[in-house]
């Protein structure tokens, strides 16, 4: 789990957030689709698990890795996973700076649940380059992000059979939204954005892209190769369908591929 700066630190160290994550066990359908395509790889792999949170990734594939570690920027977070998963190794660490691992060293990083989305453009692009850095050539990054060609399903639709009260709180909700960040219509087509979503109660700010503007910022950082899969079905999506794709976020499976 990740943030925009340290002043919101306090949030994901909070014991509301563990209690939340801490409840959260399901592997999400892009996952499951990503670990099936993977899993007869895995008993190989050397594995860092970003944002792990309280581990509802690393009970789905720490026990199919040959090595695994977690790590998370909040302490609260990893101190609860070291109480439930005593084998495996987690440490607490910021992905925009991860120089106590050495470089080349891993087969597979994730990095799930759209965690790389609450930094800013600058940090977002460090820790991708930490990523690539710490990854083996042919190394595989898996990942998800928010999908701007979603953004307008952020405003909620008013519906004549909701109750007074239902609609006056969709009101306020659609109010802040765009009084915060604009209306989402003019925000759609841009090719990527920053907004404060809603998120914990407006507490967040969370990064949107268009689909087709990360794959170019990938290979502009080596990683390659790219499939994607639908955060809503798990389904693969054809590139030739991302301007028209509007899942709210999608996953990205890429390799690692060095200069030489």
């Amino acid at each position: 789990m990740y943030l925009f700066n340290d002043t919101n630190k306090a949030l994901w160290g909070s014991k509301r957030v563990l209690k939340h994550y801490s409840e959260q066990e399901h592997i999400q359908k892009a996952e499951a689709s990503i670990l099936k395509l993977l899993k007869p790889k895995l008993s190989e792999m050397k594995m860092l698990d970003i944002g792990v949170g309280a581990g509802r990734t690393t009970m789905h594939f720490a026990h199919l890795v040959k090595e695994y570690m977690g790590i998370d920027y909040a302490k609260l977070m990893i101190d609860s996973c070291r109480k439930k998963f005593s084998g495996y190794r987690f440490e607490t660490m910021d992905v925009r700076n991860m120089s106590p691992l050495p470089s080349n060293h891993f087969d597979f990083v994730l990095f799930s649940h759209n965690g790389i989305d609450n930094m800013p453009y600058q940090d977002r692009e460090r820790s991708l380059q930490e990523i690539a850095r710490v990854l083996k050539q042919s190394g595989i990054f898996v990942f998800s992000t928010h999908n701007i060609h979603s953004i307008e399903a952020l405003l909620s639709t008013i519906s004549p059979v909701d109750s007074p009260p239902r609609k006056t709180l969709k009101w306020v909700k659609n109010g802040l939204f765009i009084l915060m960040n604009g209306h989402p219509s003019k925000l759609k087509n841009l090719p990527y954005v920053v907004v404060n979503d809603g998120s914990w109660n407006f507490r967040l700010r969370t990064y949107y892209i268009d689909p087709r503007i990360q794959l170019r910022e990938l290979e502009a950082l080596g990683f390659r190769n790219s499939l994607l899969f639908s955060g809503s079905t798990g389904e693969r999506i054809a590139r030739n369908h991302l301007a028209m794709d509007n899942d709210p976020w999608i996953y990205f499976l890429c390799t690692h591929q060095l200069p030489l």
